[in-house]
């Protein structure tokens, strides 16, 4: 299970480093200030096409390609609410994208691949399907924009859909 946030979201930097996270994810963090049904645990990975750029596992003493099923942690933004300076913002779901189907080929330096749709399996146990069909990127990726009077992260094809605000802290919900 993911954790649930950071201890400190005036901290910027490893966001994979346990110390600096509260968790792990559970029903009342959820509940807090979202619904289980819109909080994504996981997804299908995006296919990358340089395996420079993937995130590699040691199996059986061997180093193979993994594909990534988690966020990468919160993007960081300029100005979060509640505080005067920089700190984390909403999920970066880049490493998150299409896997199956066909539409038109992509072949942008990082993704080589003619996959629409993705799966994400959400709190609640149910599971979405969605396509790439907002940006046409290859990734569930998001675009800087304003929500509620600050600069954050806009979902290319999730906005609304899927929850990526902070689940510990008012302030930053959507």
């Amino acid at each position: 299970m993911a954790h649930t946030d950071v201890k400190d979201h005036r901290q910027l930097g490893n966001y994979k480093n346990v110390t600096t996270l509260r968790g792990p994810l559970n029903e009342r963090s959820i509940g807090n200030t979202s619904t289980p049904s819109l909080v994504p645990l996981l997804g299908d990975a995006t296919i990358i096409a340089n395996p420079e750029d993937a995130d590699m596992v040691y199996y059986k003493g061997e180093m193979l390609i993994g594909a990534k099923v988690l966020t990468d942690g919160p993007y960081p933004q300029s100005r979060v609410p509640g505080q005067s300076g920089p700190g984390t913002g909403r999920q970066d779901f880049d490493d998150l994208g299409p896997a199956h189907g066909k539409s038109q080929k992509i072949n942008d330096g990082i993704h080589d691949h003619d996959k629409f749709y993705g799966h994400l399996l959400f709190a609640d146990g149910h599971v979405s399907a969605f396509s790439d069909s907002g940006k046409r990127d290859g990734e569930w990726g998001a675009t800087s924009g304003t929500n509620n009077g600050y600069t954050t992260a806009v979902y290319d094809e999730l906005e609304g859909k899927v929850y990526g605000g902070w689940l510990t802290k008012t302030g930053l919900n959507w």
